[in-house]
């Protein structure tokens, strides 16, 4: 018998988005060891932008810093106006989180539907796609929340680490 093949495992490189019009710039040292909540959505009055923004920035908060978010404009064919529009709404709905515009690249098996969302790990692989809200996105963010460790990393001696740092004679 032959086995079956593994399903790929997509991460935060089978993503990409266009410029971040709002909120902070992600880089490298932003994400590190810090899960995501990507959320695509429509910026438009009858897709209802502002429950989306909320309910993104209220699963940020209860994650106490250990989730970025980051909201990507589905349609990337704002005008400057548009994008203007998009940066107050963000204001009016006191987002903290980066937004940015137009998506240029998703795994397949992305829904042609918004909100969608992906809640990436620490380590940067996708462990929920699909749609925003129920009882499995709400176990992925809270997944996302907890640092992955690297196999072989040995877990830290706080009580030596603490000795060390408050005289360094003794510890050596």
């Amino acid at each position: 018998m032959a086995a079956e093949p593994k399903a790929k495992k997509y991460t935060l490189n089978d993503l990409d988005w266009g410029k971040v019009v709002y909120g902070p710039m992600l880089t490298e040292k932003t994400l590190k060891d810090k899960g995501m909540l990507i959320c695509h959505f429509g910026s438009s009055k009858d897709r209802r932008p502002e429950e989306v923004l909320k309910s993104i920035q209220k699963n940020i908060a209860g994650a106490d810093g250990q989730i970025v978010g980051v909201a990507v404009e589905f349609y990337s064919t704002l005008s400057t106006k548009d994008t203007a529009e998009l940066v107050k709404l963000a204001k009016s709905c006191g987002v903290e989180f980066s937004i940015a515009l137009g998506l240029k690249k998703r795994p397949p098996g992305f829904g042609n539907f918004i909100p969608y969302c992906y809640v990436v790990n620490s380590k940067k692989a996708i462990i929920y796609s699909g749609i925003f809200g129920g009882p499995e996105f709400e176990e992925a963010i809270k997944e996302a929340a907890i640092p992955v460790a690297n196999p072989g990393d040995k877990p830290k001696d706080a009580k030596k680490e603490a000795d060390s740092k408050a005289d360094p004679k003794k510890a050596a």
